[in-house]
């Protein structure tokens, strides 16, 4: 559907992929697209309502 690599904007996942974005559960909303970035095959997100929280990209996984 984007010719191999991930979406610009994490709101292209849905419906197609995801249901609905995710909320954190630590702030109880969706902070990850407003942290989501993609360039061709990598993307990262995090929660930016919370200091400290976790973040994930596509080459390292989960960071703490």
């Amino acid at each position: 559907d984007h010719k191999g690599v991930y979406p610009a904007k994490l709101a292209q996942l849905t419906p197609s992929y995801l249901k609905r974005i995710p909320t954190c559960p630590a702030c109880q909303k969706d902070s990850y697209s407003a942290t989501y970035k993609a360039s061709g095959k990598k993307y990262s997100f995090s929660c930016n309502g919370v200091k400290g929280h976790p973040s994930y990209d596509s080459d390292q996984g989960l960071s703490p």
